[in-house]
């Protein structure tokens, strides 16, 4: 996906040479600065870098990915830029691998009806962090609420991350890195216009502030779901169409550098929805009206020199929304939701052994709370709350020039309402380089996930403190190339989790958990990314599986697309860049709705989306988004939730 920027590495040897001989003549080096300014061996002489090849969150140290054990992406601001991607969401959703559910365009939420980060199929399976602290709310992994003006560089890990990360990490992890005071040094004022959305935004920092405003105004959508749908039921009943009117939304981001250790940062989103649900003939039959405010903020240290860095983060959502019956005319709630997060996370980092090795200690204390009313009924309402505190450590043991092993450990304490647990998460991962370009990887972890703390409370019979946390094993082994133009991954991986979770309802209609058998999964994904030359890139990505869970009939059901293929190819020349982005997935999970009286698979999904850039100077920037070129009418989700049509949004900025 990326574009490479190679630095070669006699120069790369000289500065480290310098800043070496600096440090020393200042008397600034510690043990850990010298390893890490330790000039390289004589047959690295010659290696190319890439300045977008360095990931953090696969080991929680700065690695280049052919260093890195595990399967992992990258996807910085250039990238989020080249595609037009308007958020997190849309930044990930074409990496192989990923999936998501969403309930319209561009990763569309409506409160709790949320958006969901997937990787390799399994659903609330995912753990979502900003800044390295989690954002993961009664199991939600959204990050849509962080403006893509905001963020430097997302990191996708994919493969059990639990050891290092604890909760949730089962499919994976996502980190969205965001921007610091340092990344702040113009003013820019911003304006879009399309079809069906406009916003405006307005950006300024003096290099160690920086402060961001962007209004949205979403324009009405007469249709989101499909036509023809019936209910699944052996009695069809026709389902009313949905769409939106008169919606917004507000947002900011804050960011300060205290020192060259200290940042803080804070991102706001306040967002209102009018969703309408209408009659045959186009009349409201009900409307829903949304207000979803987050905030999210991190206190961030980090000191490099000592190897220590230590996060405190807090983590809000309140969502609440109404609506109104026409026929009835009648007001009444439909949901109350605030939930928060408060997490602390401090790590230490030594090199033993002359630099050799990389030993990592650290602890997480966390607590989330939540306070909503959950019944269809509206007369159960909770207030409850979940701690845990963990001790983890990773050891990556040099056993040779080229081959590493790596050990990973954590040991959680958890207690909530129902009840306590400890759980002890191991990891064993390989990297062997086969020179400074390519290596191949082993990685074994198991990873967990507690059910949300709402779920106790969700069903007024039976014994809901008996759902057990789901958890299970991923192997994986992955080849890696990076080069100066190219670079190409390819992972093979077996997941199994036990007693995976499932949503059902009551007679009532009340909504509880519970535990099917299993989750499997077992897959291939393969990418390519290739610098044709100064101004030609393209990037293929291929992701086969076989997502499935097994429940109480004991049949392996299909959980997620199986088929995913992406493609994209980018054109950069003087002041103009473009480029145009494909995603395909076929053959589908089974449909929550008959289509035209059939039950079966959801349709296949082709997106075909554009984005064209041009700086006539250096002050001012032109930009055209595309989607939907080809005006298709797929669903985003087995509730035929679609696509907008074609739509554009063509943008103006100026900096000064």
């Amino acid at each position: 996906m990326k574009t490479r920027k190679a630095v070669y590495g006699r120069k790369k040897l000289a500065e480290r040479v310098l800043m070496s001989l600096l440090m020393v003549s200042s008397g600034a080096l510690t043990p850990l600065t010298s390893a890490a300014a330790a000039a390289p061996a004589a047959g690295d002489t010659l290696a190319e870098y890439s300045l977008d090849d360095v990931i953090v969150t696969a080991s929680r140290t700065e690695k280049r990915e052919v260093d890195t054990p595990a399967a992992t992406e990258i996807v910085t601001a250039a990238d989020m830029e080249r595609i037009g991607a308007a958020n997190s969401y849309e930044a990930m959703e074409r990496l192989p691998g990923f999936s998501s559910l969403s309930w319209g365009d561009s990763g569309m939420e409506y409160a709790m009806s949320a958006t969901r980060t997937i990787v390799r199929g399994l659903d609330k399976g995912t753990l979502a962090m900003v800044n390295g602290a989690s954002v993961n709310l009664l199991n939600y992994n959204s990050t849509n609420n962080i403006l893509p003006e905001a963020i430097q560089r997302i990191e996708v890990v994919k493969g059990a991350s639990s050891a290092l990360y604890g909760a949730a990490a089962i499919g994976g992890a996502v980190n969205v890195i965001t921007k610091r005071g340092s990344d702040f040094t113009t003013t820019k004022l911003a304006a879009s216009y399309g079809n069906y959305n406009k916003d405006y935004t307005i950006s300024t920092g003096n290099g160690q502030f920086g402060f961001i405003f962007k209004r949205y105004f979403i324009g009405e959508i007469d249709r989101s779901s499909l036509y023809g749908l019936t209910n699944a039921t052996g009695v069809p009943k026709p389902n009313r169409m949905w769409g939106l009117y008169n919606s917004g939304r507000n947002a900011f981001y804050v960011t300060a550098d205290f020192g060259k250790n200290f940042n803080l940062n804070w991102s706001y989103n306040d967002m209102n929805l009018n969703r309408a649900q209408y009659n045959a003939n186009g009349t409201h039959h009900i409307d829903y009206h949304v207000r979803d405010t987050r905030n999210n903020i991190n206190l961030e240290y980090k000191d490099a020199g000592l190897g220590l860095r230590s996060t405190l983060a807090y983590n809000k959502r309140r969502s609440y929304s109404d609506k109104y019956t026409y026929g009835s005319k009648k007001y009444e709630i439909s949901e109350r939701y605030t939930m928060d997060g408060l997490t602390w996370d401090t790590q230490k980092e030594w090199k033993p052994r002359d630099g050799k090795d990389d030993f990592i200690l650290g602890v997480t204390f966390s607590r989330e709370s939540a306070y909503g009313l959950l019944t269809s009924d509206k007369t159960l309402w909770i207030n409850t709350h979940r701690t845990s505190e963990s001790l983890y450590a990773s050891y990556a043991w040099m056993a040779a020039p080229r081959f590493t092993m790596t050990l990973g450990l954590r040991g959680e304490h958890i207690s909530d309402y129902s009840k306590t647990q400890n759980i002890f998460l191991p990891q064993f991962q390989t990297n062997y380089k086969f020179n400074d370009h390519s290596s191949w990887y082993i990685n074994i972890g198991k990873a967990y996930e507690v059910a949300p703390i709402n779920q106790f409370f969700s069903k007024k019979d039976g014994d809901v403190s008996q759902v057990k946390a789901q958890q299970g094993w991923t192997y994986e082994t992955g080849y890696k190339y990076v080069g100066r133009r190219d670079s190409f991954k390819a992972a093979l991986y077996h997941m199994r989790i036990k007693d995976a979770f499932q949503w059902k309802k009551t007679a009532a209609n009340t909504d509880y958990l519970s535990n099917v058998d299993d989750f499997r999964n077992t897959g291939i994904e393969m990418e390519y990314d290739h610098q044709v030359d100064d101004h030609w890139a393209l990037n293929l990505g291929l992701s086969f599986s076989n997502p499935q869970t097994r429940g109480a009939s004991g049949l392996w059901v299909q959980a997620n697309s199986r088929f995913q293929g992406i493609a994209g190819i980018s054109y950069t020349r003087g002041k103009f860049m473009g480029n145009i982005n494909w995603l395909y997935l076929a053959d589908r999970e089974d449909d929550a709705y008959r289509l035209h009286g059939v039950l079966g698979n959801i349709p296949n999904y082709s997106q075909l989306n554009a984005n064209f850039v041009y700086r006539p100077d250096q002050n001012q920037t032109l930009r055209l988004k595309i989607n939907n070129i080809l005006d298709r009418e797929d669903s985003v989700n087995k509730w035929n939730n679609i696509l907008l049509p074609v739509n554009y949004l063509l943008s103006y900025e100026y900096s000064f």
